[in-house]
């Protein structure tokens, strides 16, 4: 069933400009110039509020490690070791076209999703403007589909990576009120 998705997703689009956006929504260059902007444009709307100010900087910091430690290392590398990687559709099956990068690690989790969502997740906390979140929304759902069309990932790897993002954007927000000794605002 699964594959059934990849190959419908893969194929959606094929050969048009979907390919391109597809590709460009999942280029790390853009994805960090992109975070960048979002980043400085919420910091911007609350210079004046130095200690929400710097929760946004320490949830972000404390998300990406949480994303580099636990995505990356523990799972992507050590538990590898264990279980064995899981291959990426566009080498598991030759139907399925790579477009952009072709990574060779393991598909499971999508560190694309899991590290977007966590970003999103803390920027979207501190910044609840309806406008700023469906646009954040639009973006994970495009990263989403990009990196399935683009034959690097399973849904499954997808869904895993938003849940592990989600994860990671409560924890950074409650380690990082902890730290600098807040009780929740409302």
């Amino acid at each position: 069933m699964e594959i059934e998705i990849v190959r419908f997703l893969n194929e959606f689009g094929k050969g048009t400009i979907i390919d391109s956006i597809s590709w460009l929504i999942s280029y790390w260059p853009f994805i960090i110039f992109v975070s960048l902007l979002l980043f400085f444009w919420v910091l911007a709307g609350n210079k004046n509020d130095k200690s929400k100010y710097k929760l946004i900087i320490i949830s972000l910091i404390i998300a990406l490690a949480l994303n580099f430690l636990i995505t990356n290392f523990l799972i992507k590398t050590v538990l590898v070791d264990f279980i064995g990687i899981r291959e990426r559709p566009y080498l598991a099956y030759n139907f399925i076209n790579a477009i952009g990068s072709k990574s060779i690690s393991s598909s499971f989790p999508s560190s694309h999703m899991s590290t977007l969502v966590a970003l999103a997740g803390v920027l979207a906390y501190f910044y609840r403007k309806r406008n700023f979140q469906i646009f954040l929304g639009i973006f994970i759902f495009l990263m989403a589909f990009s990196r399935i069309h683009n034959g690097m990932h399973y849904l499954s790897d997808v869904l895993a990576g938003v849940v592990l993002g989600i994860a990671y954007c409560f924890v950074a927000v409650y380690l990082s009120r902890r730290l600098l000794g807040e009780e929740r605002k409302k």
